[in-house]
């Protein structure tokens, strides 16, 4: 049996990085469901939800129904038993079930969430394009605009976004001003902003004005990149003549 390479090695080292972020993910969610609920307060889930998860996860098809909220909220129940049942296997216990159930539905709606939004933005750099790859008078520049349009677009339905996810971003903004002004104005102004955002705001006030700060810095630059990226004439510096876009 030949010895492993380090073709071999690469491979399995790539495959432990995949599943190192769930495997962080599902003991974090195991500690927090189990230990990290602090407050023993479950809010309106023992009136109105745990008799009817109580019959679901015994068996009592009949009184799970008769016990659901009238108010149709009930669509929940079903949405946390998987996790109930976990908890009331692992824990036991009302509390147990609550919490378990609780981090399950968090979990699925903001996996599902994180899932459409970055499959997103896959569709809209495809809508995006489209004006340029039809087009004839395709440029450099116009490529180069909707380049750092997309980056930008995919930072902003990132549901998990980070400072340095704009840097793409930057750069691409920084290569089109190249081509088409006299100073990379435009992108210095991004970095600052956004530092300021990430690093200042955040700092001092909370997600509401975080997010109001974020789209005041960040919605500009949309509206400045979209011209040229629907393959619209922008302005260029002087000396620096327009070039056509490699057609493949």
């Amino acid at each position: 049996m030949p010895a492993p390479g380090p073709a071999d090695d690469e491979i399995m080292m790539a495959a432990l990085r995949r599943l190192t972020v769930p495997a962080l993910v599902l003991i974090g969610a195991v500690y927090v469901a189990w230990l990290g609920f602090g407050v023993q307060t479950t809010g309106d889930y023992p009136r109105l939800f745990a008799p009817a998860m109580g019959a679901l996860l015994g068996g009592h098809v009949d009184a799970f129904f008769h016990l659901l909220p009238e108010d149709g909220a009930g669509g929940s129940v079903l949405l946390r038993a998987p996790g109930a049942l976990l908890g009331r296997l692992l824990v036991g216990g009302r509390l147990a079930e609550f919490r378990f159930g609780a981090l399950e539905s968090i979990l699925a709606l903001g996996g599902l969430g994180m899932w459409l939004a970055r499959e997103l933005v896959v569709l809209l750099a495809a809508g995006l394009a489209l004006p340029l790859a039809r087009g004839s008078e395709r440029t450099t520049e116009d490529c180069l605009a909707l380049l750092a349009l997309v980056f930008l677009a995919r930072c902003l339905l990132d549901p998990d976004d980070h400072v340095y996810y704009h840097v793409p971003f930057v750069i691409a903004l920084l290569a089109w001003e190249a081509r088409t002004r006299d100073a990379p104005v435009l992108a210095l102004l991004a970095t600052g902003l956004l530092w300021l955002v990430f690093h200042t705001v955040s700092g001092v006030a909370g997600l509401d004005v975080q997010f109001i700060a974020y789209l005041a810095v960040t919605m500009p630059f949309v509206a400045v990149l979209l011209r040229p990226a629907l393959g619209r004439a922008a302005p260029r510096r002087q000396g620096v003549p327009a070039r056509p876009a490699a057609a493949h």
